[in-house]
């Protein structure tokens, strides 16, 4: 069974401290973003409360081609349009917390949203 390997996904959210560019979101412009959706560099793209989120094509590709497993981390919308691109190679998990309370409070003890996001985003 080959390794499983992370997908690094685009976005145009601001990074937050702990995070890594290239390492946790590849984090780019709206500018930028766009013109990957024109040039159809993505399999699947979507506005979420605001921000682009989306997945390079070509890296879906190059590892479906060469046997390679990606774990991508998505929305229900981006995982449906990747199994529609690759019904053969698409195995889906979805993962939600207990309540809406424990997100709530899990969004709040993250400390990077004021609660005016954390309330768009519930």
């Amino acid at each position: 069974m080959p390794e499983i390997e992370w997908s690094v996904s685009y976005t145009t959210r601001e990074r937050r401290s702990i995070e890594t560019n290239g390492v946790d979101y590849n984090f780019i412009s709206s500018d930028e973003f766009e013109e990957l959706i024109l040039e159809e560099h993505l399999a699947e793209w979507e506005n979420v409360h605001g921000f682009y989120y989306g997945t390079s094509k070509s890296i879906l590709e190059n590892a479906i081609s060469n046997g390679r497993m990606l774990l991508l981390e998505m929305d229900v919308k981006g995982s449906m349009r990747i199994k529609k691109l690759y019904p053969e190679d698409t195995f889906s998990i979805f993962i939600i917390p207990p309540s809406i309370g424990h997100l709530r409070e899990r969004l709040i003890k993250r400390g990077t949203d004021s609660e005016k996001r954390i309330e768009i985003r519930l």
